[in-house]
């Protein structure tokens, strides 16, 4: 029996959230039939995650994916998790570079997950 879990993100700019599938690796479409509205974006091909759609409610992203096993739905928080810290590192970087900021360096620390963000501003 399949089950439709929603998952709330804090996802809110649909650019940065385009990118960070790219960088990612994620095949997308985007369904703007919602006019005026943030567009929903549909994973077309993505290991187990096919039919995962991004949907804008209450101005922000929610994760939508019909779960046939709790399986699924830990792997699509999992996956969540990823793409959030993927979704925050190109936002500060878009932020940072709107401020003048330069020289962005993306460093993995250790085996723990974790980034490193470095940017300079010169004045």
């Amino acid at each position: 029996m399949s089950h439709l879990t929603k998952i709330k993100t804090s996802i809110k700019d649909t650019t940065i959230l385009l990118k960070t599938l790219k960088d990612l690796g994620v095949k997308y479409k985007i369904d703007s039939y919602n006019k005026g509205v943030q567009p929903s974006v549909v994973i077309v091909r993505h290991e187990h995650l096919q039919g995962t759609t991004f949907k804008w409610i209450d101005n922000t992203y929610t994760l939508h994916k019909d779960s046939d096993t709790w399986y699924d739905k830990r792997l699509l928080e999992h996956w969540k998790d990823k793409v959030s810290q993927q979704y925050a590192c190109n936002l500060i970087i878009d932020q940072g570079q709107k401020a003048g900021f330069e020289n962005c360096e993306e460093i993995l620390i250790n085996n723990d997950g974790s980034v490193k963000l470095v940017m300079e501003k010169w004045t």
